[in-house]
C-alpha cells in the first residue's frame, strides 16, 4: 500500500493549483483509526492547548507507505526573542509514537534497527529552532537517536497505580500515614464532583502562592482545554468541602483509553492539615477503577509532591526530558525562560 492509498482529505484548489494534504491533515485522519495514539498526542488535545503558537507533526512511513512513527511538536516565539519547541500548557508529556514489526516475527536487533530508523526520519523533519524542550512518555526507553544528533537528556519520574480493579490491594499498599489521614478526613470532609473551573483555578493559584511559585498555565488555557474535555465526556473535577462549605482541595482528572491522568490540583494552604487532598485523590482512584486500568499521577520533581504520590504505593516510572540549544548563546538564554528549564 502506498501513501496515496491512505484516506486523505481531498485536494484543495488554490488559484487553480491542487495542493497536497499537509502533515497535520494526514495526522488528523490517521488518529481517527489508530486507537493507540496517546491522549497528549491527539490532534484535538493539541488544538486545545497550543494557544500561544502553532503545533505541527513529523511523520515516518514504512516501505508499504503506512505511517509507522509520529512526532508532534509545539513551536512558539519565546518573549518575542527566540523560536523554540516547548511543551504545551497542561501537557505532562508529548514525544514519539512508533509502530514496530511484530516481536514474534522479527529478531530483537531488527526491532532496534527499525526503531532508530524511524526516529532518524522524524528528527530530520524538525524545524531548526533556538531551543528544544520536550518531555517524552515513559514508554520511550531509547533516546540514543536524539543523543547522536546533539540533544541532552534528564530523567524525570512519574508514579502509576496499576490493576485498578484490585482496590483492596491498592489500599493496603498505601503508606500507613495516608490511611490514617483518609480516616481522619472522612469524618469531616465530603468529596463531590463539580464544574466550577474558576474556583478550581483559584485554589491552584492559592496553593502555589503559598510556596512562592506561580502558575505554569493560564486560566485561558485551562478553560480552552476544559471545554473540549467536557464535550468529549473525559474529565472529572473533584472538590473537597467541610461542613462550613469551605473548599479544602480540588483535583482535575482526565480518563482516556483505559488510563486516568491526574492532570493538576491544588489545596487551600490554611486548611492543608485536614487530609482532604488524600481523600480527594482516593475518591478519584476509586471512580477511575470503574473505567480504567491505570491511574497516572503524572509525576513531579518537587520533593513534597513526589513524596505524596509515592505514599500511595504507586510504581515509579522514569521518563525522558530531552533538550537542545542551538549554541552556547541560546543555552544561556534558557535562564530567562522558567518553563523551558
Amino acid at each position: 500500500m502506498s501513501i496515496l492509498s491512505l484516506k486523505l482529505p481531498p485536494k484543495v484548489q488554490v488559484e487553480g493549483i491542487a495542493t497536497l494534504p499537509t502533515a497535520k491533515s494526514i495526522y488528523h485522519n490517521f488518529c481517527q483509526t489508530e486507537l493507540s495514539i496517546p491522549l497528549f498526542l491527539q490532534p484535538w488535545w493539541l488544538d486545545a492547548v497550543c494557544t500561544k503558537g502553532e503545533w505541527d507533526v513529523c511523520l515516518s512511513y514504512d516501505n508499504a507507505g503506512r505511517i509507522d512513527g509520529v512526532l508532534p511538536y509545539y513551536q512558539v516565539f519565546l518573549k518575542g526573542v527566540i523560536t523554540a519547541i516547548v511543551m504545551p500548557d497542561l501537557t505532562p508529556h508529548a514525544g514519539v509514537w512508533t509502530r514496530l514489526p511484530d516481536a514474534d516475527k522479527s529478531k530483537r536487533h531488527s526491532q532496534y534497527t527499525v526503531y532508530k530508523k524511524i526516529l532518524d526520519k522524524l528528527l530530520v523533519q524538525l524545524p531548526e529552532v533556538g531551543l528544544y524542550h520536550q518531555k517524552f512518555h515513559y514508554s520511550m526507553e531509547d533516546w540514543q537517536p536524539f543523543y547522536w544528533k546533539g540533544y541532552s537528556q534528564n530523567t524525570h519520574y512519574t508514579y502509576l497505580l496499576e490493576n485498578l480493579q484490585d482496590l483492596d490491594t491498592i489500599y493496603k499498599n498505601f503508606k500507613g500515614s495516608v490511611r490514617t489521614d483518609l480516616k481522619k478526613a472522612a469524618k469531616s470532609i465530603s468529596v463531590s464532583q463539580g464544574d466550577d473551573i474558576y474556583l478550581f483555578y483559584e485554589l491552584c493559584q492559592k496553593s502555589l502562592k503559598k510556596q512562592g511559585a506561580s502558575m505554569a498555565y493560564s486560566l485561558q488555557s485551562l478553560v480552552s482545554l476544559d471545554k473540549v474535555l467536557v464535550q468529549k465526556g473525559l474529565r472529572k473535577i473533584y472538590f473537597a468541602y467541610d461542613a462550613e462549605k469551605r473548599c479544602h482541595s480540588a483535583i482535575y482528572v482526565v480518563c482516556y483509553n483505559g488510563i486516568a491522568h491526574y492532570l493538576c490540583g491544588g489545596s487551600d494552604p490554611d486548611l492543608r492539615q485536614s487530609g482532604a487532598t488524600y481523600l480527594t485523590l482516593w475518591q478519584a482512584i476509586q471512580d477511575a477503577s470503574k473505567i480504567a486500568q491505570v491511574f497516572d499521577f503524572e509525576g513531579s520533581m518537587i520533593p513534597s509532591v513526589e513524596y505524596a504520590f509515592r505514599s500511595f504505593g504507586a510504581v515509579q516510572k522514569p521518563f525522558f526530558r530531552i533538550t537542545k540549544a542551538k549554541n552556547r548563546f541560546y543555552e544561556g538564554l534558557t535562564l530567562l525562560f522558567r518553563n523551558y528549564r
